[in-house]
């Protein structure tokens, strides 16, 4: 796959965001989708968010805490992506994305790049936000799901 060109003929840094739960589910679509890429970067957002240590344990369930984090691990994961860009590589970031607000937060950290996003449900439930493809990962192999990112690539573009 190529990055797209912008008019000074640079090409666009491409990165990918797979939404996806954090668990072990039997499809791993970063992995796919690295997979597609010579030179890619796997930025896992649940293990990065683990490398963040508090004092106080019971801050672990604050909310607000909680919510720092997250955003916290957002920005990182957006500040390793644009490095991994800058190197050569393709950025392909998995955490479950919360909401609208959070997805544009990674438009924001990422402006400047063709973002693409993947959404991942093992459930024909609607995703949150009506943007990129969507993946139900219990109907699908790994060979289909090659497929479906090949066929529909345009799809996944959203910035």
């Amino acid at each position: 796959m190529a990055n797209q060109t912008t008019n000074n003929s640079q090409p666009e840094p491409e990165i990918w965001l797979i939404s996806q739960e954090d668990d072990d589910q039997t499809l791993d679509v970063t992995t796919a989708v690295c997979s597609l890429f010579a030179n890619s970067a796997a930025v896992d957002g649940l293990k990065l968010w683990q490398l963040i240590r508090t004092e106080n344990n019971e801050s672990v369930n604050d909310d607000s805490e909680n919510e720092r984090q997250y955003e916290l691990t957002i920005r990182n994961m957006c500040l390793l992506a644009r490095s991994f860009s800058e190197a050569g590589f393709v950025p392909v970031l998995r955490i479950k994305v919360r909401s609208e607000y959070y997805l544009d937060a990674f438009r924001n950290y990422l402006r400047g790049g063709l973002l693409r996003l993947i959404t991942v449900s093992e459930e024909d439930t609607e995703p949150f936000v009506d943007a990129g493809l969507h993946v139900n990962s219990k109907k699908l192999d790994t060979k289909d799901l090659m497929k479906l990112i090949e066929n529909n690539i345009a799809d996944t573009r959203i910035m």
